[in-house]
């Protein structure tokens, strides 16, 4: 593979005093992905190299206070990563290097003085090209340098990658940006590159079932290299209940503090699902008119990869009896029921058993339920809270005593709603304003207590019309 160092720019900086026993070589690798930096003194064949992550600065001393050593030559080479592997065999990217290999050789010198130098990728060595500009056999890359100007025994060199510069809208290579401004993008472009390569190279090995889905259409609209990522489409709420803030023409900036590119925002949903789960609300800083502004984003389960997990073809639960039995335990224990069959897991399998990561798959399991068999969940659930075990010391509590039949259904009453609103009040799903909360605190409450009151009036009647009334009544999604 040849690398151009056609992607050295140097800037040379008149400050710092005048060092007589070395000379200072201050490199800073603005490219997005790791390089060596390299140098050699062509009248003493001296030669080394030095690591850049991107966006990072480091310091070359030269013990040597002679001539020869101002006269050192520095190139730049890319080293092997996900974030340089996934752009060096894009076609636009081989063709601007190629096309400029082609036409100007010796650049960035204009000068009789630059020189093209072959390295060693095996023994470390660096030598000068012959005056065909060939590398001899033996040396598998390529590098172009000019001259140092050194003043006050320092020399400052900026690597850039100027392919990737000629597709920037949000930073000018070229312009006067702030050595602060180039490290940013660099170390951030870099961060997103990997990204990139993991999401189109995505490495085997478990995952479980986790919510990827933020219930928006994105589709990059500036070209990978600049920030912001456009919202398509949008829907007005999750599966669970959470309200989607976004709308068509907003422009994605960050997700959870990461400033977002184009697909790679793909590989931070997914990292926030595997991290949270469902019952999370992402932090998501948008542009909308030209103004920024804050919002949160819940995730809910992908239907083309887990559906037909849960539905048959035509939509319909596959377990209905599972689905509500599962909901109605979970209802019947509080909402504990992954951390107590976790904990029964591990008296059956002692010291097998990760609690936290055993939890957390559990509690997926039970949304996804919850997401694509709602109406069989909702009736579990139902059922899980009218036979809540504390039930009777609640009711014991209730300042209201008697049997005849107006006293027991306004116990009833008082301990459903009640009962209702406190459950309403700890599921509610991430980032639900507060007036929807309350409205469905009293939806409910007031659903449950109608159920209560009916048991303790006409219980047959009610045990034989509250399955296929409730059941009918939620649509299925």
């Amino acid at each position: 593979m040849r690398f151009l160092a056609a992607l050295l720019c140097f800037l040379t900086v008149g400050f710092g005093a005048n060092i007589a026993s070395a000379n200072l070589i201050n490199g800073c690798n603005f490219a997005p992905y790791p390089i060596n930096l390299r140098w050699i003194v062509p009248e003493t064949g001296q030669s080394g190299r030095m690591p850049l992550a991107a966006g990072e600065c480091n310091t070359i001393r030269q013990s040597s206070s002679g001539s020869a050593s101002l006269n050192t030559r520095l190139f730049a080479e890319p080293i092997s990563s996900r974030s340089y592997n996934y752009i060096r065999y894009k076609s636009w990217y081989a063709k601007f290097w190629d096309d400029l290999g082609i036409k100007n050789p010796q650049w960035p010198s204009a000068q009789s003085g630059g020189l093209i130098y072959c390295a060693s990728t095996t023994h470390n060595t660096v030598s000068r090209a012959n005056r065909s500009n060939t590398c001899p056999a033996g040396t598998e890359t390529q590098f172009y340098s000019a001259p140092l100007n050194f003043e006050n025994g320092r020399a400052d060199w900026v690597v850039l990658d100027f392919a990737l510069c000629d597709r920037l809208t949000d930073l000018d290579c070229y312009g006067s940006p702030t050595l602060d401004e180039l490290a940013l993008w660099a170390t951030e472009m870099s961060n997103a590159l990997e990204r990139l390569y993991a999401f189109h190279n995505p490495s085997p090995g478990y995952a479980g079932l986790i919510p990827t889905m933020p219930g928006v259409v994105l589709k990059d609209t500036n070209r990978m290299f600049n920030q912001g990522v456009e919202v398509i489409s949008a829907a007005d709420a999750t599966p669970f209940g959470t309200p989607i803030q976004l709308q068509p023409g907003d422009e994605i900036l960050f997700f959870n503090g990461h400033k977002i590119f184009g697909q790679d925002i793909n590989i931070l949903l997914y990292e926030a699902g595997k991290k949270y789960g469902y019952d999370h609300a992402n932090e998501v800083i948008f542009r909308r008119n030209g103004q920024t502004y804050a919002t949160k984003l819940a995730l809910y389960f992908d239907h083309h990869t887990y559906g037909s997990i849960f539905q048959t073809a035509g939509g319909r639960c596959r377990e209905p009896l599972i689905a509500g039995a599962l909901g109605a335990l979970d209802e019947f224990q509080f909402y504990q029921q992954s951390k107590l069959s976790c904990m029964l897991d591990d008296i059956k399998k002692p010291g097998t058993i990760n609690q936290t990561q055993c939890r957390f798959e559990r509690d997926q399991f039970i949304a996804a339920i919850k997401q694509f068999c709602p109406q069989a969940n909702f009736v579990g659930r139902l059922f899980g809270g009218l036979t809540f075990p504390a039930r009777s010391v609640v009711e014991r509590l209730i300042p209201i005593k008697g049997k005849s039949l107006y006293s027991r259904a306004t116990r009833a009453l008082i301990m459903e709603v009640a009962e209702e609103s406190a459950r309403a009040l700890l599921t509610q799903p991430p980032g639900v304003n507060t007036k929807a909360v309350i409205d469905d605190i009293i939806a409910r409450g007031k659903l449950q207590g109608a159920i209560g009151v009916g048991f303790q009036v006409a219980p047959r009647v009610t045990g034989l019309l509250l399955i296929p009334m409730i059941y009918n009544s939620y649509p299925s999604q």
